[in-house]
């Protein structure tokens, strides 16, 4: 996940199918200044932006921008 997304917009959330799960995938717009997105998978922090693939239906991912 790398998001890029307009000036305006504070939020957003998307529905992803992927291998038989769907990601239910929130946005957040922390300040207008640019850094390394933090992301959580099922609450826990991810040290990159790769997704892990998990068999378990539905899958909450926060990332804050």
């Amino acid at each position: 996940i790398d998001p890029c997304i307009p000036d305006d917009w504070k939020e957003f959330s998307i529905k992803r199918m992927f291998r038989g799960s769907i990601y239910n995938i929130s946005i957040y717009k922390r300040s207008q200044i640019r850094r390394v997105p933090e992301i959580t998978c099922e609450g826990k922090k991810l040290e990159n932006n790769l997704l892990p693939i998990l068999k378990k239906g539905e899958v909450k991912v926060e990332v804050y921008i």
